[in-house]
């Protein structure tokens, strides 16, 4: 018999969570001098007709503000701007620091989300709640996300920059609906464009017309033409793992047609790894991380505790298998594992028989997961404990 390690106790809400709502877009713009950076429903300018290879950026509409796109990250999580939800400051200001997101989403029935090329898809999911962090207005952290009701078919997931940026000058591919050239109206298909990342923290960056523009820090710049109806679209490598979502645009020009000298300012992903681990464990389900594989179902092998969709892993001597508390076998489900003592008063879900360590297994204390704000009724927001291996930079 082999001694059992509990890594980590399971992070997330699991069940129960009820109806959730969803938000609608209109966000701030910041300028300085000729500069604007516009925060609004961004879309891609002067880009080529988008591909179903694609479908994994997604059109996504509220009620009350009309459009964005977004990204499915699962078969039922997308991710987008939070300003495209709960809205913000709009105006054009000279100080990055005022602008702000709100924190009051509409109802999640008052949200869809379109697959496809088309900007009229027929493949129209609702959404069952919406995930919000209440306690993050500041711009740098304008990201939601939506649970669907059903899941959606036809679309490929990508692995996300979770724990680190990628280098600056990576090639990167930008798509969305929207507006493609000045009065044109939002695109009937969904457009793209290929370019570079010209920074990955702020700081000086050329527009196409060579001249410079000041980009706070805590923001991706990427040498890609966005516009209005793009807002909270992906920025994806050359290697297909998703680099940010966009917020908005920086640029030497004004309305419309700044679009044709900006280049698109994304928050990126590594920023933001702690809200995007609890959307998915809201869901039972946890992100895929570049360089790693796909995280495991019960069962499956691990070494870390956010390589399991349960974000447990369980140490059995010299490996580790993704494991969950139990009160009997039917709670380790279909996954052929059974309920198994760990000699402290806990149960585990295991593929063999073991020993506990002679002082059995112990849990760290809880830390509460904090601002997510699932708009709706009944989110349960369950501890999260500390995991006894560092991983990736994420406790």
């Amino acid at each position: 018999m082999r001694p059992i390690k509990v890594l980590r106790a399971r992070s997330a809400a699991r069940s129960g969570l009820g109806a959730l709502g969803v938000v609608a877009f209109a966000l701030l713009a910041c300028a300085s001098g000729d500069e604007r950076v516009a925060a609004s429903s961004s879309a891609i300018y002067g880009g080529t007709d988008s591909t179903a290879a694609e479908n994994y950026v997604v059109l996504v509409h509220t009620a009350q503000l009309g459009d964005q796109s977004g990204i499915m990250v699962s078969p039922t999580l997308a991710l987008m701007s939070a300003h495209g939800l709960v809205g913000g400051d709009t105006s054009t200001v000279n100080d990055w620091s005022t602008c702000h997101l709100g924190t009051t989403p509409p109802a999640a029935d008052q949200v869809t989300v379109s697959v496809g090329v088309a900007r009229s898809g027929t493949n129209v999911t609702k959404a069952s709640r919406v995930f919000v962090d209440a306690s993050q207005t500041t711009c740098t952290h304008d990201i939601a996300a939506v649970e669907l009701a059903t899941p959606v078919t036809g679309v490929t997931f990508l692995p996300m920059w979770l724990d680190g940026p990628p280098a600056v000058g990576t090639p990167v591919v930008a798509a969305g609906f929207g507006e493609s050239s000045p009065d044109a109206g939002y695109s009937a298909l969904r457009q793209r464009q290929e370019g570079v990342i010209l920074t990955t923290d702020g700081g000086t960056v050329q527009a196409p017309s060579g001249k410079p523009l000041s980009l706070p820090t805590g923001f991706v710049a990427a040498s890609v033409k966005i516009c209005h109806g793009d807002s909270g679209s992906p920025l994806v490598d050359n290697k297909g793992n998703v680099v940010g979502t966009l917020t908005g645009i920086i640029s030497t020009g004004q309305g419309v047609d700044n679009c044709a000298d900006g280049v698109g300012v994304y928050v990126p992903l590594w920023h933001q790894t702690a809200f995007i681990e609890r959307s998915y464990q809201a869901i039972g389900r946890m992100p895929w991380r570049v360089g790693k594989p796909p995280p495991s179902e019960l069962g499956g092998a691990c070494a870390q505790n956010n390589e399991c969709h349960s974000n447990y892993c369980v140490e059995i001597g010299s490996r580790g298998i993704c494991s969950t508390p139990c009160r009997n076998d039917a709670d380790c489900g279909a996954s052929g594992l059974a309920c198994t003592d760990t000699g402290n008063g806990s149960k585990v879900c295991l593929d063999v028989p073991a020993a506990p360590t002679p002082k059995g297994c112990s849990a760290a204390p809880g830390i509460p997961s904090g601002g997510l704000l699932l708009a709706g009724a009944g989110f349960v927001a369950t501890a999260l404990a500390r995991r006894r291996k560092r991983v990736g930079g994420v406790s």
